[in-house]
């Protein structure tokens, strides 16, 4: 079971101290953390369960701080200025950094804590990718006008008593940071115009339709006006606060971002570790889990296997199953193998059907071949464990002969579909799934042309997965 430990500690900032909390899963697969700003009445125990939640969902530290004012931090005197969004991420967050001793690390912002987010990303390329939630991007009526709502209410006897729970003595100058610096003429014409442009992260924008405190138009402005790689989500009926409204989608939507952009990625080990133990029962595996992939190459083989002394490269071997078929067809076939387990390389090199067998990790590329080595690759079953699946296609361009065929399988992608994921797992190794538009992208900014690509189950261990198998020339 993946347990969770906390740590809370005090960093000192200029004008006092802030107070931190740290949540770690004991078996977290992922070093880098995330890093929670929270909205304008917000603080870290105003998060509930969220933080562990996220904890556990995403293998990987998260970490929530109170701002100077709010919650357990020390108690500021005079109200925050105009400029204080563009202030916690020059003035306050590199001490906060400091203290936590931070290296690479991840935004996720709510409300207000979404637009500070951006500023601290546009100042510090450390950190790696931006999570915004309901957050706004300047102040339009709608704001306002929530904000003037929440005011009147809180004027009201006995409402301030909820927030006194969480800042004690400093409940009213957190109302009056919110409400009075909010409505002002000097903030009115606030926006993250100036920084938007200098993202280039990874950005996830996720807003309620229903939010009260802004319209889609603030998504919509950090997601166009980022230089980076960026999506939208608009969850529907949905308000301001969605970790609490739609806690489901919204880990599932972070989740999916963090695998597009290479943020949830394979362990080398790991891998070597799941098909070393798999080895010795491998053939087997093959037929109980109704595997696709050699019949499939088998019958789209044809004009290639012809060739006389055919130099193959047999990336993700395995136990050699696809060349000993393909060998049938043409004994004079030359071949290469390659596979990160060392028990399937030793299976594979027992069929005696290879030149030579590399025990090698395509994430580290194909250094040890020339270029143009190879008349045809096969690269099935394996690249959906590839980190870097761009940089590992090149390769695979690279040291293919000129108009030299690629056999190649990805898993599949269907956004919102029950069985095509953008993560699966073999025991915790995950399996990364890919658009079709995606795998034509990449097969062409690789070298590559497409000459066909079916769709079908690649295998049924477990439930039935989607595979996409291509046919590839490079040009």
């Amino acid at each position: 079971m993946n347990h969770i430990t906390t740590e809370e500690k005090f960093i000192t900032v200029p004008g006092g101290s802030v107070f931190s909390k740290t949540w770690s899963p004991t078996s977290a697969q992922y070093d880098i953390p995330i890093v929670l700003l929270h909205d304008s009445l917000g603080c870290v125990a105003l998060w509930r369960d969220f933080p562990e939640q996220l904890a556990t969902y995403l293998h990987r530290p998260v970490i929530a701080y109170d701002r100077l004012g709010f919650g357990k931090s020390t108690a500021r005197q005079a109200l925050p200025s105009a400029n204080f969004v563009t202030e916690e991420a020059e003035l306050y967050f590199p001490a906060i950094k400091q203290g936590l001793e931070l290296e690479q690390y991840i935004l996720l912002g709510h409300s207000v804590g979404g637009g500070m987010s951006v500023e601290i990303a546009a100042h510090d390329p450390d950190c790696i990718a931006i999570i915004t939630e309901a957050a706004q991007a300047f102040v339009e009526e709608r704001t306002a006008a929530g904000i003037r709502d929440a005011k009147a209410m809180f004027e009201r006897p006995g409402q301030l008593d909820r927030l006194a729970k969480y800042h004690g003595d400093k409940t009213e100058w957190v109302l009056h940071a919110w409400t009075d610096v909010w409505l002002s003429d000097q903030f009115s014409t606030w926006s993250l115009e100036q920084s938007i442009g200098k993202i280039k992260q990874p950005l996830l924008a996720i807003h309620g339709e229903k939010d009260e405190y802004g319209s889609q138009a603030f998504p919509e402005f950090l997601t166009q006006k980022s230089s980076g790689p960026s999506r939208m989500v608009l969850l529907e009926d949905c308000g301001h606060v969605p970790h609490r409204e739609k806690l489901d989608l919204v880990l599932l939507y972070i989740s999916n971002f963090l695998q597009r952009n290479r943020l949830m990625i394979n362990h080398a080990e790991k891998i070597k570790a799941l098909y070393d133990m798999s080895a010795p029962t491998y053939s087997e595996a093959i037929k109980r889990t109704d595997y696709s992939a050699p019949s499939w190459l088998l019958k789209n083989c044809g004009p290639v296997i012809k060739q006389s002394n055919l130099k193959i490269l047999d990336i993700g071997c395995a136990n050699g199953l696809n060349i000993q078929n393909l060998a049938e067809l043409n004994p004079t076939i030359q071949a290469v193998g390659l596979d990160i387990s060392a028990g399937m390389v030793a299976a594979t090199e027992q069929t005696g059907l290879y030149q030579a067998v590399h025990c090698h990790n395509l994430d580290d590329g194909l250094s040890m071949f020339d270029d143009g080595s190879f008349d045809c690759t096969i690269a099935l079953g394996c690249l959906e464990f590839m980190n870097d699946l761009d940089f590992c296609l090149a390769e695979v361009a690279r040291v293919c002969a000129s108009n030299g065929i690629l056999f190649a399988s990805f898993q599949e992608f269907e956004e919102g579909e029950k069985f095509s994921p953008r993560q699966s797992y073999s025991s915790d190794v995950i399996h990364f799934g890919y658009l079709v538009e995606e795998i034509e992208q990449k097969l062409e900014s690789a070298g590559f042309k497409l000459n066909k690509l079916e769709r079908k189950t690649g295998y049924t261990g477990g439930y039935p997965c989607p595979y996409i198998y291509v046919i590839a020339q490079k040009r």
